[in-house]
């Protein structure tokens, strides 16, 4: 992927958490979308975006609304292979994640101000080493 491409991100936050948007936000290669509660969010993904995301960044706490979300998409044969990354701090997010066939996951730093780092990581790989699955089947 080229340096200077911008990746389209749809940020699923069930606690609406802002200092994790904003943090994403700031990432110099995210087009970032946040959506939340889990129905809309899989109505903005089956339906209301044209071309959709390349990136689902989930809130992740192993349960609730964030593994419903995980478990609908792995359902829908048009969004499975949207690349997923998950983000909590439980202590069985990341397993419960991977289960879920998340493509990655992330844990969630526990000072907000780290979440700037954490996201340039997360960056640096999806965005700049990565090769992203087209947007769509005729891309």
């Amino acid at each position: 992927m080229s340096s200077d491409t911008e990746v389209d991100v749809l940020l699923f936050t069930a606690t609406g958490d802002g200092a994790l948007a904003n943090a994403f936000d700031r990432a110099d290669r995210f087009d970032l979308a946040v959506a939340t509660p889990t129905d809309a969010t899989l109505d903005r993904l089956q339906n209301g975006e044209v071309p959709p995301p390349q990136l689902l960044l989930v809130e992740f706490e192993g349960d609730g609304d964030g593994m419903e979300l995980l478990q609908l998409v792995n359902a829908d044969e048009t969004l499975r292979r949207l690349p997923i990354i998950t983000i909590g701090d439980t202590p069985n997010a990341r397993e419960l994640s991977y289960d879920q066939r998340a493509n990655a996951h992330v844990e969630r730093p526990s000072d907000p101000d780290e979440f700037d780092e954490a996201v340039e990581r997360i960056e640096s790989f999806w965005v700049r080493a990565a090769t992203l699955p087209p947007l769509t089947d005729d891309s």
